[in-house]
């Protein structure tokens, strides 16, 4: 059996300079703009990846539901824009043909 590690005693982080904190604010600002820029706002899809044609996948559709709250949280987006885009996404899978289990 292995002996259990010990963990290394928890260092206190260092908070931020300005420049790594504008880096990290614009690097959110720019993953949240993904979802705005290669979302459909009539069935609420986003596109797996920036190249024309890309497919949406559900996955990618559940980062930009919790994206819109964020976006609404940091003022980069109404709520009535998210709650559009929201609605859509779920309106689409709701109303999408699903195969029944077992087929």
């Amino acid at each position: 059996m292995r002996p259990s590690a010990t963990l290394p005693a928890a260092v206190p982080a260092e908070p931020l300079s300005p420049a790594d904190e504008a880096t990290l604010d614009g690097l959110q600002r720019a993953a949240f703009d993904y979802f705005v820029e290669h979302g459909s706002r009539s069935n609420g899809l986003v596109a797996d990846t920036s190249r024309p044609g890309s497919h949406a996948s559900i996955a990618v559709v559940g980062f930009a539901l919790s994206a819109y709250a964020v976006g609404v949280e940091r003022g980069w987006m109404t709520r009535a824009e998210a709650l559009l885009r929201c609605l859509a996404a779920l309106r689409f899978f709701r109303d999408s043909n699903q195969p029944k289990s077992g087929s």
